[in-house]
This record gives C-alpha cells, structure tokens and sequence, in this order.
C-alpha cells in the first residue's frame, strides 16, 4: 500500500515540526531546504536561549561573536550586581578594579 500525497504531506510536516522543536523523531535527512534552515535557525534560537539562562546544554561555539559578547557583557553585569548586593554567587575575581574600589568587604 502507497501513501497518497497528502500523508507525505503530514509526515513531512511532522517531521518538519519535530525537528524545529528539538524532538528525538526529528529525521534531519528528510527536510526540506527550507525545512531545514527553519530548523537551523530553531536550534540557534533554543541554543542562545539555553546560554541567556545558564544551561547546561548552552553551547557557546555556535554562537555569533556578537551574541557571545553580549552574553558576556550581561553576565559581566549580574556578576557585579549580585557583588554590590552581597549575594553568594558573586565571583570578585571577575571585578574590573575600579568595580572591585565599590564593593564594601562582607562584615
């Protein structure tokens, strides 16, 4: 027994929506051009996402330089709050001097 066209049809696009949200069945072979750089962009999307939250999964090699240095600069800039506030993930060793001259020593 064939499939008709409009099964192809839905299998594709099952597959097609199972790759762009990052889901085991995705079948990358079996995407369109198209399909695959929505995909892609998809993937680049979850990445970045999973880098502004601090996952695990954050892969910072498939990040643009821009995205990565904005990345850094942010995180450069919780650093230093969560420092002026006292709180325990401060890293002072990753203070610049001058913020370092701001930070008053823990009592």
């Amino acid at each position: 027994m064939t499939e008709t066209a409009e099964v192809k049809v839905a299998r594709s696009q099952l597959n097609a929506s199972d790759c762009e949200n990052g889901w085991d069945e995705c079948d990358h072979s079996k995407l369109t051009p198209l399909q695959a750089k929505q995909t892609a962009s998809a993937e680049h999307q979850r990445n970045l996402s999973a880098c502004k939250e601090g996952q695990e999964t954050c892969d910072y090699t498939r990040l643009t330089a821009s995205e990565t240095k904005t990345l850094a600069d942010a995180e450069h800039k919780r650093n230093y709050a969560a420092c002026l506030k006292g709180y325990g993930y401060c890293d002072a060793s990753r203070l610049t001097v001058e913020e370092a001259r701001t930070i008053r020593p823990s009592d």
